[in-house]
């Protein structure tokens, strides 16, 4: 028989096949589940006469065995009916895309009803390695043992060595955690998540992989590495945006480049992460993760609840939910000062026609929204402590307002993918010592800016992208307690932007932005 397809783009193994394998079925009194992180002592069954040896739906003598490598490999006679039931049922799940294509009047091929977390290899059952300590509960749920064979990889030792200091709250999140290998740490954007990751690639030791969806978060990654655990620029490889260095010990790969290396990278990688594993595209599971081997595997969340619902697959693949960070300790503890929120409306309206870029174009040259921005900068920055980053998209946009701003005898600095080295040095030392008391930067830009210094935040276009808008946040966050900080945002009429602004201020009030 063939594999079935983890991602169900074959048929899945159905439950009546695998039964046409056994004979005389024996069935078991239905058993509750444990409840989770209670383990109920093993006793052997006395209530059910034994089956013969011959039946393979009988218990086994000894332990199941599970062979731990980039999935859990159980031979299927080893398991009873009752078990290979329960197993199926929590490993499958309604593909919420092929809802979204029916109700469209649409299908595809490619796109099925059900997705599964198992196959079939042979006489095997293969499963999403994150289900371990799920498996462990329902075979103890069915009066069986169960026994780990670990053939995970781990790879030569890497250097690193964790620079950093751990706030109280992120010790917690480690002790909680303790030793489990697969799971999630969650916690709300601004919560050190990726800090606790640092320390824990740190002390394993082994060569690490993360797994991210966008440049933005790539370059983040690359800021952790450099700044946590004091690896140098030639030790830290990036997958994607025209890099593919595959030998660093600690990498990040952008999914859509990383999928084209995964098998090379599956045989380097001790320590792999999925970074906001509740928000990334299916594919990253069913393509990139179930590939690896790797001895330890973490997924990043920021509310541990994926929106199409499928919580179970995230789960099965990567693990459970170890530990989720408490926002109110976060703040308390890193005396985090808590910017303020001014909302400001504006009268641009559009007349939208499915052309996103479009409509940005048309809000970044027009002039009665800048004036008014420009109104707003220049308010905020009549003190000549006061630093303003202004956040544009476009290009358009950033020159169109540093043109109002000039015309108003407010110098500003712009930087963006074209700022040389050099002149990126000359804009952050004149905007430190305030010089320069405007610096407008586009989102590719942000994770460059380091500034010493800054009191006011205006998200000058409607932006979507939830990793821009929380590092630009990340900036007000990292300013001392005691200091006056704010956040600017627009509320355009347009129906599409409205939306927009209501998705940016969900995010703030997740940060700790007052007012919102």
């Amino acid at each position: 028989m063939k594999k079935s397809d983890v991602t169900g783009q074959n048929k899945p193994l159905r439950f009546e096949e695998m039964l046409k394998k056994f004979s005389q079925l024996q069935k078991a009194p239905p058993v509750v589940l444990p409840k989770k992180g209670v383990t109920a002592p093993l006793e052997p069954v006395t209530s059910v006469t034994p089956a013969p040896s011959a039946d393979p739906c009988a218990a086994p003598s000894g332990p199941v065995v599970v062979c731990v490598g980039s999935g859990l490999k159980v031979r299927q006679a080893d398991l009873p009916e009752g078990v290979l039931r329960q197993v199926m049922e929590q490993l499958t799940w309604e593909n919420p895309m092929f809802d979204r294509l029916a109700r469209a009047g649409k299908r595809d091929p490619r796109v099925t009803r059900m997705l599964t977390g198992y196959l079939e290899d042979g006489d095997d059952l293969v499963m999403a390695r994150g289900f371990a300590s799920e498996f462990m509960r329902i075979l103890q749920a069915h009066r069986l043992q169960g026994k780990y064979v670990d053939e995970t990889l781990k790879p030569e030792p890497a250097a690193f060595s964790f620079k950093g200091e751990l706030y109280g709250y992120q010790k917690s999140a480690i002790q909680e955690m303790g030793s489990k290998r697969f799971g999630i740490l969650s916690g709300l954007i601004g919560s050190g998540k990726k800090v606790v990751a640092a320390y824990l690639v740190a002390r394993s030791g082994l060569p690490a992989l993360v797994v991210v969806q966008s440049k933005v978060q790539a370059y983040q990654w690359v800021e952790v590495a450099r700044r946590f655990l004091g690896l140098p620029e030639d030790q830290i490889g990036v997958i994607g945006d025209g890099r593919a260095e595959l030998d660093r010990p600690f990498t990040v790969g952008i999914n859509r480049t990383l999928v084209r290396h995964a098998d090379d990278m599956a045989q380097r990688v001790g320590y792999l992460i999925v970074d906001q594993c509740d928000r990334v595209h299916l594919n990253i599971f069913f393509k990139i993760v179930r590939q690896f081997s790797s001895a330890h595997m973490l997924g990043l969340a920021v509310t541990g609840r994926r929106k199409d619902g499928l919580n179970g697959l995230m789960a099965a693949y990567v693990g459970p939910v170890l530990h989720r960070i408490p926002m109110d300790r976060v703040r308390r503890e890193a005396r985090m000062v808590r910017p303020a929120f001014q909302g400001q409306k504006t009268a641009f309206d559009y007349p939208y026609a499915e052309d996103w870029h479009a409509m940005m174009k048309a809000l970044a040259v027009d002039p009665d929204r800048n004036d008014l921005l420009a109104t707003d900068i220049l308010m905020a920055t009549a003190d000549r402590g006061a630093r303003a980053v202004v956040l544009c998209q476009l290009l358009v946009h950033m020159d169109a307002l540093v043109k109002v701003l000039e015309k108003r005898h407010r110098p500003a600095g712009t930087l963006s993918g074209g700022t040389t080295e050099r002149q990126m040095e000359r804009l952050k030392d004149d905007f430190d010592r305030g010089k320069i008391q405007v610096l407008c930067v586009t989102g590719q830009s942000l994770p460059l800016l380091d500034p010493k210094v800054i009191t006011h935040l205006f998200v000058a276009s409607p932006l979507r992208s939830p990793e821009i808008l929380s590092q630009a946040v990340g900036l007000l966050l990292r300013q001392p307690p005691d200091k006056a900080v704010q956040v600017v945002d627009y509320q355009d009429m347009e129906m599409h932007l409205a939306g927009s602004y209501r998705g940016r201020c969900r995010i703030y009030r997740d940060m700790g932005v007052s007012g919102v």
